[in-house]
């Protein structure tokens, strides 16, 4: 497009219509982004304490402690803990114990959980659906 002719474009506003057709995108994206980061936070958290669970040393599997139910804590889940004591477990001489449970975030929470996002976006389903495809690629971004 030559210069008078985007001088033109600008003054009918044409760019302003492209302009605003980025924000519903962008809301989408930022929504996507906090979904996909929660389900990975979540995971992660939830193999440590079923593994706590697992070994004998939590008494629920998913013993989450999700923290307060404020605004900045639901969407960013600042206060969420996998709420597995540690000291107990060291006092009894079950060292191995813990670092299983340690572990079991990064290999099973998101190592194991990118490999199942990675399958399931290559779905015939997810892959015609762009929400969906966005959702796994954004899931195994945040892993």
């Amino acid at each position: 497009m030559s210069p008078p002719a985007q001088i033109a474009a600008l003054e009918n506003g044409c760019d302003v219509h492209r302009w605003r057709s980025y924000w519903p995108f962008a809301l989408s994206m930022a929504m996507r982004a906090l979904a996909a980061r929660a389900a990975a936070y979540l995971t992660h958290d939830s193999a440590h304490s079923v593994t706590a669970w697992c070994l004998g040393w939590m008494a629920r599997p998913f013993g989450i402690d999700y923290g307060a139910a404020i605004l900045g804590d639901v969407l960013l889940l600042g206060d969420v803990s996998d709420n597995v004591d540690s000291a107990p477990i060291f006092s009894s001489g079950h060292g191995w114990a813990d670092a299983a449970i340690a572990l079991a975030g990064p290999f099973l929470g998101n190592g194991a959980m990118y490999g199942v996002a990675a399958w399931v976006a290559r779905w015939r389903v997810v892959r015609r659906s762009r929400g969906l495809l966005g959702f796994c690629l954004s899931y195994a971004l945040m892993r």
